[in-house]
């Protein structure tokens, strides 16, 4: 990663610019590949404020300080520049609860019925691959009634299992639990 000290209303000098180096450099370890970080040390009166901005592949993290202390500010900047990226890589790493599978693949195949009538081997016409999302019973019917298929595979958020829900002939709907022994 590459950082860029840079220095505003008062003198360069390179214990401080070492000093916000390593630290920012501290912050890496949360980023899979950072590009570039930008920090700006300043002075405006007696405050002393160290401003920084992060660029990741795909995101920019921004954070200011503002103390009586250069060396606090970029204390106090680096801490919050870390929990943001720290929440930021949170919220996008999957999650597993319970150990049941977020989302599931499933495969569903269309068979010739002409082939098995005439007392050959089925084969299949067309094939399509679906994901099974985790949701509720009545999320499920609410998502088949505003599909065209007749059937919908997914995964009971309540039990974890892979259900399917389907409409029955008679308007009403089926519900079948698969378990694996």
């Amino acid at each position: 990663m590459q950082v860029i000290v840079s220095f505003r209303h008062f003198e360069a000098d390179d214990a401080v610019r070492t000093y916000a180096k390593e630290k920012i450099l501290k912050v890496k370890k949360y980023i899979e590949r950072p590009v570039e970080a930008r920090v700006v040390l300043s002075v405006e009166k007696f405050r002393s404020i160290a401003e920084a901005t992060i660029s990741g592949d795909g995101f920019v993290v921004n954070g200011v300080e503002k103390t009586d202390d250069m060396y606090s500010a970029i204390d106090r900047l680096v801490d919050k520049l870390e929990r943001q990226v720290r929440r930021r890589r949170d919220k996008t790493k999957p999650r597993r609860s319970g150990g049941s599978p977020e989302n599931q693949a499933y495969r569903m195949n269309v068979l010739s019925s002409e082939e098995r009538e005439r007392g050959r081997e089925a084969r299949i016409v067309t094939s399509e691959e679906y994901w099974a999302k985790p949701m509720s019973l009545d999320e499920a019917i609410l998502q088949l009634d505003a599909g065209e298929e007749d059937f919908l595979v997914f995964i009971n958020s309540e039990s974890g299992a892979l259900n399917v829900v389907h409409r029955r002939k008679d308007g009403n709907y089926g519900l079948i639990e698969a378990e694996l022994r």
